[in-house]
C-alpha cells in the first residue's frame, strides 16, 4: 500500500466521519471490537484526542490502527511488544528513504 492510497482513505474516513472518531467508529472502520481499540489506547499505542470527558482517535490514526491489528492477528505480535516493533519499522522506513535519496 502506497502513501497515496493511505491518504485517500483517510480522506474518505474524513467525508463519511468527520476528523474525530468515536472508539466504536474507530473500530468500525477497521472491522475490530471496541474492546480491542480501547486495549490499544490503554498501552498507549494509539494515540487519542481528549476532548472533553471523552476519549477519541483522529482519523490520521485509522492507517496505524490497521496496520497494529495486521501485526497481532498476522504475525502474532503481542501488545506488550507492539510498540517497539512499530518503532523498528519506521527506522526501516527512515533508512530506506535515506538509501533512496
Amino acid at each position: 500500500m502506497n502513501k497515496f492510497s493511505i491518504s485517500y482513505k483517510v480522506t474518505e474516513y474524513q467525508k463519511q466521519f468527520g476528523e474525530i472518531l468515536t472508539i466504536e467508529q474507530a473500530a468500525f472502520i477497521t472491522g475490530i471490537k471496541p474492546e480491542i481499540v480501547s486495549i490499544l489506547i490503554s498501552h498507549e499505542i494509539i494515540e487519542t484526542v481528549k476532548d472533553h470527558s471523552t476519549v477519541s482517535i483522529h482519523v490520521k490514526y485509522i492507517p496505524k490502527l490497521k496496520k497494529v491489528i495486521r501485526l497481532h492477528y498476522d504475525l502474532g505480535v503481542g501488545w506488550s511488544s507492539m510498540c517497539l516493533v512499530l518503532e523498528l519499522l519506521n527506522r526501516i522506513d527512515e533508512l530506506e528513504n535515506c538509501l533512496k535519496q
